[in-house]
């Protein structure tokens, strides 16, 4: 179980983040009082989370670090972690990793455990538009299959690419904070 006060945006006051096993919890903080949002461990469905520069002009200010959640009715909860000095940015840099490694542990590596599952049951699945199977990997396009021995990947602070090492021309790349589920993606592949 993790509990931190996080800072979710310039204005706000500190709020509660609550990661427990079971549900996850935060605490949205208005003008007019606050709010606790609660996610059931078994309703996550997709996940995107990342870093992003508060920049004025050409002079950058701070940073938000950021995780979106969407749950099986549709809701998207954000959690957004500011700072724009030196000690905020440290404490929201320890923060995110912690938040982002409990995050993991209790919620998302589950995500990625269901489709190492089918895949261990021979049964092929999509995640990204990236068909897996038990030949290999399709990018769902006119390039082809990859065959598992000729399958490359990279992972980089803000992307992740899958490649043919064969032909590095043929490749795909995913942004963890754009598109959804990249932590996923990577953990299967």
């Amino acid at each position: 179980m993790l509990e931190i006060d996080i800072k979710s945006t310039w204005f706000d006051t500190k709020a509660k983040l609550c990661i427990k096993p079971e549900s996850l919890e935060i605490e949205k903080k208005t003008f007019w009082g606050s709010k606790l949002i609660s996610i059931p461990k078994d309703s996550v469905v997709k996940f995107r989370y990342g870093l992003k520069w508060i920049q004025i002009y050409h002079f950058t200010i701070g940073r938000i670090y950021f995780v979106d959640i969407v749950d099986t009715k549709g809701r998207l909860s954000k959690i957004r972690m500011w700072g724009f000095n030196k000690n905020e940015i440290l404490e929201g840099t320890e923060q995110y990793e912690k938040t982002l490694n409990a995050l993991f542990d209790c919620y998302f590596d589950d995500i990625s455990q269901k489709f190492l599952d089918k895949f261990n049951k021979v049964v092929n699945f999509e995640i990204l538009d990236v068909i897996f199977s038990e030949i290999g990997i399709d990018f769902n396009d006119k390039r082809g299959i990859i065959k598992w021995n000729d399958v490359g990947t990279s992972s980089f602070q803000d992307y992740y690419s899958i490649y043919s090492k064969s032909n590095p021309l043929v490749y795909k790349s995913f942004e963890y904070g754009n598109e959804w589920n990249v932590g996923v993606l990577y953990s299967v592949s």
